[in-house]
């Protein structure tokens, strides 16, 4: 049998041991990213479920507001959040300007004296886009610096009250711009307040 079986060119080898190596090393780590991300899509899908519990129970807008924002601080993991809900005069609900804040590790708080969002500010901006804003903060905002304490990164996330008047969830992000984590916590917190508005408590 001689020259029939040789001996292993070792260059090639080598390069084979190690293709081998690294396409064991990518599938292990991206096992591991999916089981994470399955994980996380659980921890959300069972939130959401709470949160709708939450909301079946609230029988006025500060208890809506709340259920929101502690969903808010846990699954899209943010240190800070507020709700703004604005109820115009004329409407066939009582006018009203709603406000509450929450911070991680604490009760909700309910602002006094907030009114209606000024023209060009960020709340006002995503009311009049109807869509989210992610907001790199670069100017004076009334909301932002007093109620959100400065943030510099915000999401605002609006939604309507069945015709009578306009909510706003924001929350503090320090997630990096365009990342995997920020659009969950995006994507994650358009679902709950898609779920505030249905609900017939007052919010007054």
């Amino acid at each position: 049998a001689h020259g029939v079986v040789q001996g292993f060119d070792s260059p090639s080898y080598g390069v084979f041991l190690v293709a081998v190596w690294v396409t064991a090393i990518m599938t292990s780590g991206l096992g591991a990213v999916n089981e994470r991300e399955l994980r996380r899509r659980r921890y959300d899908e069972e939130a959401l479920r709470r949160l709708a519990g939450a909301l079946h129970e609230a029988d006025t807008g500060a208890k809506v507001a709340e259920a929101l924002l502690d969903f808010t601080v846990d699954a899209a993991d943010s240190p800070l959040a507020a709700v703004h809900c604005h109820v115009p005069e004329g409407s066939a609900v009582p006018a009203v300007d709603l406000a509450v804040r929450k911070r991680r590790d604490q009760d909700a708080e309910p602002l006094r004296g907030i009114g209606a969002p000024p023209p060009g500010s960020l709340l006002a901006t995503a009311v009049d886009q109807g869509s989210t804003v992610l907001a790199a903060m670069r100017g004076p905002d009334r909301w932002v610096d007093e109620v959100l304490e400065g943030a510099r990164r915000v999401v605002a996330v609006p939604f309507g009250l069945d015709g009578s008047g306009s909510g706003v969830l924001t929350f503090q992000d320090d997630a990096r711009s365009g990342s995997r984590i920020e659009r969950r916590r995006v994507g994650v917190t358009e679902q709950a307040v898609a779920l505030a508005p249905h609900w017939n408590s007052p919010w007054v």
